[in-house]
């Protein structure tokens, strides 16, 4: 694997710095997995993609960096349910929290807090 971490660095960082994905990487083996039902209908099987194992390894290099500079530079919203140990009911809990307080203490209307949070 040390032999070919060389390579693949330059491969990706040459990538990242003109901005091209090379084609191949984007070509994917598709199978169909069975879901539920009859098996001669083809709404009851999903589609399954298969990348190869350098797009993969590329796209969770590239996840992994811009997550990092995204979370160490606070860059996330406070409302993000895309944050680690975070999900969408946080979010909304986080959400219905700072319009309660804020209605509570008279700062805004259930209009204008509507408006303000583009709801």
């Amino acid at each position: 694997m040390t032999v070919l971490a060389g390579s693949l660095s330059q491969l990706f960082n040459m990538s990242m710095s003109l901005g091209i994905f090379p084609e191949d990487w984007k070509i994917a083996r598709v199978a169909n997995i069975y879901k539920d039902g009859s098996e001669d209908e083809t709404s009851n099987y999903r589609p399954l993609s298969v990348l190869t194992v350098i797009s993969r390894l590329f796209e969770k290099l590239v996840y992994d960096q811009f997550y990092g500079y995204l979370n160490m530079n606070k860059l996330f919203s406070q409302k993000s349910s895309f944050r680690l140990l975070h999900s969408v009911l946080t979010c909304l809990l986080k959400c219905t929290n700072d319009w309660y307080l804020n209605l509570e203490n008279s700062e805004y209307t259930a209009v204008t807090l509507l408006i303000k949070t583009g709801f």
